[in-house]
């Protein structure tokens, strides 16, 4: 399954609020890869989900238990699901085991072998900068909602946000800090992962952007062309969004 990752990373800055108030909520995003199907993020009770259908049909859903302060990878079709934190485990066992491989290893094959397996073969990302924000001190009309606009750079890549409040969106406060933990949670395990990997990404901070976006349009890079926008909100929740089946069988790798 393809997750856009600029949207999502869009999405992680945005969710800024802490607040006691609760509603659950629907908040349905247009899918930029797959223009047919809807990236949806759904708060319910004390968990969030968030939908993103990939181009070829599959699904899957991010889960976050806040109460736990875990991260899940639902597989509806496998009916699996995978518990984030032990697979970071099992990635780093891997890690070592491959590592301890490569000790004695000849220098040519040794760095053949790190080109492809990255941090799993003892290799280091490079950091990343953090990307640059700035003001348009442009407006614009999407849903119905206004928005101002802002420009991110970012590992040479530039994506345009418009941003709103979230109540001009009609979120309660206190599910954007269920929503935020999760991106949050979500963030800091993909920036592990792309550690352990070699793998250079997007470094994204809390308060980075100060609204909703509303509109996430990359103008440069991979994903060139490409934009999502903010369809609707809704408080008619089912709450099977956030809840992981009991039949469903838990596995520590993707496939597994």
């Amino acid at each position: 399954m393809r997750i856009h990752y600029a949207v999502i990373g869009c999405l992680t800055q945005a969710l800024l609020l802490v607040s006691s108030s609760h509603a659950d909520v629907m908040i349905t995003y247009s899918n930029p890869v797959n223009q047919g199907e809807d990236m949806v993020l759904t708060v319910a009770g004390n968990r969030a989900a968030m939908n993103v259908p990939g181009p070829s049909g599959e699904s899957g859903r991010m889960i976050y238990d806040r109460g736990a302060d875990k991260l899940f990878m639902v597989m509806d079709e496998k009916m699996q699901y995978m518990d984030l934190e032990v697979m970071m485990q099992s990635l780093g066992g891997l890690s070592d085991m491959l590592a301890g491989m490569m000790e004695n290893m000849p220098e040519d094959q040794k760095a053949q072998l790190g080109g492809v397996m990255g941090n799993l073969g003892g290799q280091q990302a490079q950091p990343v900068a953090p990307p640059e924000i700035t003001s348009t001190g442009e407006t614009a009309t999407v849903a119905g909602v206004n928005c101002s606009i802002q420009t991110m750079k970012a590992a040479g890549n530039t994506t345009e946000v418009c941003l709103a409040s979230p109540g001009d969106v009609g979120i309660s406060n206190g599910d954007f800090a269920i929503l935020q933990a999760m991106m949050k949670k979500q963030a800091g395990t993909a920036r592990q992962a792309g550690q352990m990997l070699g793998i250079q990404g997007l470094e994204f901070s809390p308060g980075e952007l100060d609204g909703v976006p509303l509109r996430i349009k990359q103008l440069t890079g991979p994903e060139a062309g490409t934009t999502s926008e903010l369809k609707d909100t809704s408080n008619e929740v089912d709450p099977s969004a956030v809840a992981i089946p009991e039949s469903y069988q838990p596995v520590t790798m993707m496939g597994g």
